[in-house]
């Protein structure tokens, strides 16, 4: 499961510095593609072999594309789009392995600087679900809580 993630400085385009871009996607996809590298021994050797990669629906491009979309950041939205990437990419290239993006929705953690979301708790539920596939389970999606998301 790969849940490291930073959230950078969360600046809009044309206030994000190139420092925490680099920063933000060194740990969020850079970060994730090497714990997946290091595994990937582990991962072909099992009978079960799954990914995780926790994302976020700011990743979504079709999201994003809304007229109402509300983000407006550029470093974690961007990253967790690459991270969906990542996921689809690895999905295709070994397809005996479960890989799948996920994403808690808004969590009530120190990530979030407010008393707001789900607990984490039921946040979790989504991560465990999809790390519990078996055999024909999905590989490649983007999922919530609630089922497929877009890309």
């Amino acid at each position: 499961m790969n849940n490291a993630g930073i959230a950078g400085d969360q600046d809009s385009p044309g206030k994000a510095t190139i420092p925490d871009l680099e920063r933000v996607l060194a740990t969020n996809v850079v970060g994730a593609a090497r714990l997946i590298a290091a595994c990937t021994p582990l991962l072909e050797g099992s009978a079960a072999p799954i990914v995780v990669n926790v994302s976020s629906a700011v990743g979504s491009l079709t999201l994003n594309a809304a007229p109402d979309a509300p983000w407006s950041a550029l470093g974690y939205p961007m990253s967790k789009a690459a991270l969906n990437m990542l996921t689809i990419q690895y999905a295709r290239a070994f397809p005996r392995w479960r890989v799948n993006s996920v994403t808690p929705g808004l969590t009530n953690t120190d990530f979030i600087p407010r008393d707001v979301g789900a607990s984490v708790g039921e946040a979790v539920e989504i991560i465990v679900r999809m790390a519990s596939t078996q055999g024909e389970g999905p590989s490649g999606t983007f999922q919530d809580i609630n089922g497929l998301l877009p890309w």
